[in-house]
């Protein structure tokens, strides 16, 4: 079981396309602070398919990160 699980649980249950959501939202879904990269690197919120990987958790629920707003 992944730490990010509870983010996939999360979108599998949503019934909209899309969602927008800000960092502290999803920090609230996982229950705890993204890393630090995170907040710096696009890369970090790359739509990546390795599994254990922490994209899984958005891509295994047919879900993929489209814009993005980092905290500079």
């Amino acid at each position: 079981m992944s730490s990010y699980d509870k983010l996939s649980e999360f979108l599998s249950k949503q019934v909209i396309p899309s969602q927008r959501m800000t960092f502290r939202e999803v920090e609230k879904i996982f229950g705890f602070s993204l890393p630090n990269s995170a907040y710096k690197y696009q890369a970090w919120w790359a739509n990546n398919p390795i599994p254990n990987r922490h994209s899984y958790a958005w891509l295994s629920v047919g879900w993929e990160i489209g814009e993005l707003d980092l905290i500079v």
